[in-house]
């Protein structure tokens, strides 16, 4: 179980993410992260990424953008353009239950299973994983939303049994103009 919360806030992007990882009987802490910064290059802005679901299409969703694709210039793509249906395309069937939320300086974006077709939020905020109603929740009584995301990960596990810290923050920021 996770939760994985993006915000973006006066031009500076935020996710943040639980630290635990489950099956169906137990539940501990995991020291590898559920979310990754990505440096943008071009015209690709940089972004956050997070993964919630089976852990065997996460991983591969992770390391695929760590360490690239032979087949895919990973670099090249708009975080509204990700090719997670061709990363899991390798993955067993029962690994593949599997979302993804993407963040950067302007929007919040969700591809979730089967489909992993790009969501762009009307709203400065998103959430996935099963502690993620109760995050929404927390940010949806937060106006203006400048919280912290990491709160909003903190409420969801008061309430979800399979969200635990610490919890893990990233933040990207929009580009600021050269003089």
């Amino acid at each position: 179980m996770t939760c994985i919360v993006g915000l973006v806030h006066d031009g500076v992007g935020y996710i943040a993410a639980d630290s635990a990882i489950s099956d169906d009987s137990q539940v501990d802490i995991c020291a590898t992260p559920k979310v990754g910064h990505w440096r943008g290059s071009g015209l690709v802005p940089e972004y956050l990424l997070g993964v919630a679901g089976d852990w065997r299409g996460c991983s591969d969703i992770l390391r695929t953008l760590e360490f690239g694709h032979p087949n895919m210039g990973w670099e090249s793509y708009h975080p509204e353009q990700l090719p997670v249906k061709e990363i899991l395309s390798d993955t067993p069937k029962r690994g593949r239950n599997v979302d993804v939320l993407v963040v950067t300086a302007e929007a919040v974006w969700t591809y979730t299973a089967p489909l992993w077709t790009p969501l762009k939020h009307r709203r400065p905020y998103a959430a996935i994983g099963a502690g993620a109603p109760y995050a929404l929740g927390y940010l949806s009584g937060r106006h203006p939303y400048n919280t912290n995301a990491g709160d909003a990960v903190k409420a969801a596990s008061e309430f979800c049994p399979g969200v635990r810290g610490p919890v893990n923050i990233l933040k990207t920021e929009a580009p600021h103009e050269q003089p």
